[in-house]
């Protein structure tokens, strides 16, 4: 009667504990599936709508002054992940151009925001500034 007793209390503990398990389990899978982060990817092109290939583009955060640079592939691409959400600029100066300003982009949590850049001709030190909004898609 003890024995089965005790093989009785045994069973409950490991039935509580493999409970306790798939409980913990669900929590971390809900948790590591929340995202506070996007996305803001974009074609840069010159004037005649050629794409412009090797084009540092930063990409600064409003509130924080957080920027980040990336650089263009060789079809005028450029991308930036995990980015903390919030309101941010985008701006491009290569060589030969002015520099391009988008800002008050508001990027939202797992959006890719698509900012386009058009580039002018001209100095460095000329500024052209982008109010439109930007376009966005949904993935």
């Amino acid at each position: 009667m003890l024995n089965q007793r005790n093989s009785l209390v045994r069973a409950r503990a490991f039935f509580l504990a493999g409970l306790l398990l798939l409980c913990m389990g669900a929590v971390i899978g809900v948790q590591g599936q929340t995202s506070t982060v996007g996305s803001i990817s974009g074609t840069v092109r010159d004037p005649r709508g050629a794409v412009v290939p090797k084009a540092d583009v930063v990409i600064t955060e409003e509130r924080t002054g957080q920027s980040r640079t990336v650089t263009t592939n060789d079809d005028g691409f450029y991308y930036a992940p995990s980015l903390p959400v919030g309101t941010y600029t985008v701006s491009a100066a290569p060589t030969g151009f002015k520099k391009t300003v988008n800002s008050g982009l508001e990027l939202h949590i797992s959006e890719n925001l698509v900012v386009n850049v058009g580039l002018e001709v001209g100095q460095m030190t000329e500024t052209v500034s982008v109010t439109a909004e930007a376009t966005q898609v949904e993935t």
